[in-house]
């Protein structure tokens, strides 16, 4: 979900031929979200432990794995 974010904001960013939105919301929104997951991942842990860590394992942190 977040990576598809980021694919719309780099989409509007060229439709509007907006270099602002490439440099600063991009990153900015890159940051938010990594500091976001690391803290909805520490409250899952403490709900789920054993079960989250077996889902992380599996799954890619950002990017998902099914487009490459």
């Amino acid at each position: 979900m977040f990576f598809g974010y980021i694919v719309i904001l780099i989409g509007i960013g060229i439709l509007l031929r907006s270099i602002s939105t490439l440099v600063i919301f991009i990153p900015a929104f890159i940051i938010f979200d990594l500091v976001w997951i690391k803290l909805e991942e520490k409250n899952i842990r403490k709900k789920f432990s054993n079960e989250f860590t077996n889902y992380q394992n599996s799954t890619p942190f950002f990017i998902p794995n099914h487009f490459f």
